[in-house]
């Protein structure tokens, strides 16, 4: 395996670094890649098609090579990021451009390529979009949206967004749970992790509405929080203290009035580990706590001192690919 497909099968398999990201976007950018290269990606694209195909992938890789190098021309379309330090790592943004899905009768211009905003391993990142929107992206959280943006974003976890103003087009976050927040221009933060079917929003400023399948079901006010119930499709409104919802931007975490079933799936984001919480009588008591510069060591203790638990840390365990899992927490009431 040459350094080009190298590079090329890390980015396939998720576990890529900038450096692969580089690399491979000045693969793309060279005039005329090599026919070893062209062939190693048509072995990728066949692993991802349920069709296999003989035909000629030349102009998808001409596509990739107009586009790569048009985003390079045209600042605009750049996905700007600042790099910052949480706990004892760098933060980090991993930029895909990719699916690129071929059919049978999919002429050049059909090409359609999406771009992922992806942070893993307890690090929180800052991004900026096309339109000027920014914000925040929260632990072991994924933000998808078209090359060409058409204002709307789909997010798998926690992002804060401070949205550019248009009155014309509204920006849209479609959740991994379901329900949109549909927005002109405003600051708001959403909690939406797929894998726990979690949905919430705090709104800090202006106004947004909640779709879910389609029709309007929640219009929100400055200061309140919106949660929804997977369950019964029902929405909750409260009025909160919003900086309660945004600490983890400065890297706390803030726990008030948070159930202990709650706190620890909101622990477990914090600390990039898994925890199971085998603790029916206490999951509903309710949590008070603030959470800085501890260990998580430290947090747990406290959380044995506050209930009658007990806990046991496993250690992270090789897995078949070659990775590793996350430090697993086993907490259990007394």
């Amino acid at each position: 395996m040459n350094d080009h497909q190298r590079h090329i099968t890390n980015i396939t398999k998720g576990k890529y670094s900038l450096a692969d990201h580089n690399e491979v976007e000045r693969i793309f950018s060279e005039k005329k890649m090599n026919d070893v290269t062209q062939d190693f990606m048509k072995s990728h694209w066949n692993e991802f098609t349920e069709e296999k195909s003989d035909r000629s992938l030349e102009h998808v890789f001409k596509r990739l090579v107009r586009d790569i190098n048009a985003t390079k021309e045209n600042k605009t379309r750049k996905l700007r990021t600042t790099w910052i330090r949480t706990i004892a790592a760098a933060a980090s943004i991993i930029l895909i451009i990719g699916a690129y899905y071929l059919g049978k009768e999919m002429e050049e211009s059909q090409l359609v390529s999406s771009i992922v905003i992806e942070n893993t391993d307890g690090l929180r990142s800052r991004f900026t979009l096309p339109d000027g929107t920014s914000g925040w992206l929260g632990n072991n959280s994924v933000l998808k949206y078209t090359d060409g943006f058409s204002r709307k974003v789909d997010l798998d976890g926690q992002a804060y967004f401070d949205v550019t103003h248009d009155e014309e087009k509204t920006f849209v976050v479609s959740s991994a749970v379901g329900p949109e927040v549909i927005v002109h221009g405003t600051n708001f933060n959403v909690n939406s992790y797929a894998k726990e079917g979690s949905f919430e929003v705090v709104l800090e400023d202006g106004s947004i509405s909640i779709k879910n399948k389609g029709k309007d079901v929640v219009k929100m006010v400055p200061g309140e929080l919106a949660e929804y119930d997977v369950t019964t499709s029902k929405f909750k409104l409260s009025m909160v203290d919003v900086e309660d919802y945004l600490g983890w931007k400065e890297g706390k975490l803030i726990l008030k009035d948070r159930t202990l079933e709650e706190s620890c799936a909101l622990i477990g984001h914090y600390y990039n580990i898994d925890i199971i919480a085998n603790i029916p009588q206490l999951k509903s008591e309710n949590v008070r706590l603030i959470l800085d510069d501890e260990s998580l060591e430290e947090t747990l203790k406290i959380l044995e001192v506050l209930f009658p638990i007990n806990y046991r840390i496993e250690d992270p365990q090789k897995l078949d690919n070659g990775r590793f899992s996350k430090q697993k927490v086993i907490i259990k009431q007394k």
